[in-house]
C-alpha cells in the first residue's frame, strides 16, 4: 500500500505512524508545513508566516501537486481544521481524517462557522479516526450523517509496558510526581503548581515539569516566587528519554480541561505510576475514581492538593492501581496491537479505490 500522511511533524504522533507503517513494508510518504530539527517531511509544503486560518489553504497548491507525485492508494490527514481540511479540498480519495481530540472539542466550538467547517471537512471523509469513545460520538454530533468512525487509542509499545511490569512499586520517605504535559492553556500545568505551593510542608516531595511551549518561562517564574525550589524544569526531552525518566516517579499529574485519550497518561499507567488527573470525559474512560487513579475538578488546584495527599497517605492503593492499570493497558493501549487494527481498515479502504 502507497500511504500518504499529512499533518505536524513536531509532535511525536505522525512519525510513529510512519515508522509502524513503514516497517510493516508499506510505501509510506510524509507531507508536513511545519519543520523540526529533527525529522524532515518527504513533502515538505510551502508555507506562509500568516495565521493558521489562511496558512493551510494557501499550501494547497504544493499539497496536490505532493499528492499528484507520489500518487498514493490512501491519504491520512491528521487534525482537522488544517490537514483535514487539506485532504477535503484537494479532492483526493479514499481521504482518512485522523481527530486528534482539541481540533473538535476546542477548535470545532469556537464559533458556528468553526463548528460548520469542522462538519464539512469531516464529511468528506472515507474514514474518521479518533482515539476515545468521547471523541468519536463528538465527531457524530458534527457531522450529522453516518460516517464510518472507529475508535483505536495511539496505545503505548508493548516493550514500555514489559518495563513496567518489572518495576517494583515501593514505598519512599519522599513523593516524586511528575508532569509530562505540554506548556499551553489547555493542560492548565499553573494548577499542579498551585497544589504544590499548597502542600508545602504537609507532604514531602519533590517534582518534576517535563514539556516546553509558550507558558514554560511565566510557569517557572510563577514557581520561583513560590520558593518551589523541590520543583524541577526539564523543558522538552527527546521522547525515549522522557519515558525513561518516568520509572524514577510515583504519581502522574495531568490537569488538563480538555482531552481526548492522553498518550501521556497511557504511558505514566504503562510505567506503573500512579495517575491523579483533572476529571474529564477522556480521563474517565481510562480511570475510575480510587480504583486505579484519583481525579479532581479542573481548575481546582486545592481539590488536587487533597488528592495528592491521599495518594501520599495509602501506598496500598498506589500499589493495587498499578497492577490494575498494568492490565488495562495490555487489554486496550498496546501501540502494535491497535495499530495492526488501523492498517487492517486502512488496507481494506486502498483495495476499494
Amino acid at each position: 500500500m502507497r500511504l500518504m500522511l499529512a499533518g505536524d511533524i513536531r509532535p511525536v504522533h505522525l512519525r510513529r505512524y510512519a515508522e509502524y507503517f513503514r516497517k510493516q513494508g508499506h510505501d509510506v510518504a510524509v507531507v508536513s508545513a511545519e519543520k523540526a530539527s529533527d525529522y524532515a517531511p518527504d513533502y515538505p509544503l510551502k508555507a506562509f508566516n500568516t495565521p493558521g486560518a489562511i496558512k493551510y489553504p494557501m499550501t494547497i497548491l504544493s499539497f496536490k501537486k505532493a499528492v499528484a507525485d507520489f500518487k498514493p492508494d490512501l491519504l491520512n490527514c491528521h487534525y482537522v481544521p488544517n490537514y483535514g481540511l487539506l485532504g477535503a479540498m484537494s479532492g483526493f480519495h479514499p481521504l482518512a481524517i485522523s481527530i486528534w481530540g482539541s481540533d473538535i472539542l476546542i477548535s470545532a466550538e469556537k464559533s458556528k462557522f468553526h463548528h460548520a467547517r469542522a462538519g464539512l471537512i469531516m464529511r468528506k471523509a472515507d474514514l474518521l479516526l479518533t482515539d476515545a469513545e468521547m471523541l468519536s460520538e463528538a465527531a457524530r454530533k458534527i457531522i450529522g450523517v453516518k460516517k464510518k468512525i472507529i475508535t483505536v487509542p495511539f496505545g503505548v509499545k508493548q516493550g514500555l509496558l514489559e518495563r513496567g511490569l518489572g518495576r517494583i512499586i515501593e514505598k519512599r520517605d519522599k513523593l516524586k510526581l511528575i508532569s509530562t504535559r505540554q506548556m499551553v492553556p489547555v493542560t492548565r500545568v499553573g494548577d499542579f503548581l498551585e497544589a504544590l505551593r499548597l502542600l508545602r510542608g504537609k507532604v514531602n516531595f519533590e517534582a518534576a515539569l517535563i514539556g516546553a511551549g509558550p507558558l514554560y518561562d511565566n510557569l517557572k517564574q510563577k514557581c520561583s516566587e513560590s520558593d518551589l525550589d523541590n520543583v524541577v524544569f526539564y523543558g522538552a526531552l527527546p521522547h525515549e528519554e522522557l519515558l525513561d525518566r518516568l520509572f524514577d516517579f510515583d504519581i502522574y499529574v495531568s490537569c488538563s480541561r480538555s482531552d481526548s485519550t492522553s498518550v501521556s497518561l497511557l504511558e505514566a499507567m504503562a510505567s506503573g505510576l500512579f495517575p491523579i488527573v483533572s476529571d474529564i470525559g477522556g480521563n474517565r474512560e481510562w480511570i475510575r475514581h480510587g480504583v486505579n487513579g484519583l481525579m479532581f475538578e479542573v481548575g481546582n488546584g486545592l481539590h488536587l492538593a487533597e488528592m495528592i495527599m491521599q495518594a501520599a497517605g495509602d501506598f496500598e492503593l498506589r500499589k493495587k492501581a498499578a497492577h490494575r492499570n498494568f492490565e488495562i493497558i495490555q487489554e486496550k493501549a498496546i501501540w502494535e496491537d491497535n495499530m495492526a487494527v488501523v492498517e487492517k481498515e486502512f488496507e481494506s479502504l486502498a483495495a476499494k479505490s
